[in-house]
């Protein structure tokens, strides 16, 4: 899955909530997500079947920023997909606090 994109990755970062992480999203996340999504993007079109199906494509690239305590607090996230040697974004959310 867009393995050569793994690499760009960024390390632990800390902040004034503590340390958070990139990791890749997996099908555990999305009700998560898609909290996050109607607080960040109310209007938008993305739902639990939406970030489910994208997670199942190969060509996908779909990373989260979770706080390294419990890896289970979201605080953002990314959805691309490989094209060519590029990559198109799909959606992009931070959670409003941060």
């Amino acid at each position: 899955r867009c393995s050569s994109l793994k690499k760009m990755a960024p390390e632990s970062q800390s902040s004034s909530k503590g340390a958070v992480s990139p990791r890749p999203a997996t099908a555990s996340d999305v009700a998560s997500l898609e909290e996050l999504e109607k607080r960040v993007h109310p209007k938008s079109g993305w739902t639990r079947d939406l970030f489910a199906a994208e997670l199942q494509r190969t060509d996908s690239l779909f990373w989260l920023l979770t706080d390294d305590e419990t890896d289970e607090q979201v605080f953002g996230y990314v959805v691309a997909r490989q094209v060519d040697d590029g990559l198109h974004l799909l959606n992009l959310a931070v959670d409003l606090p941060h």
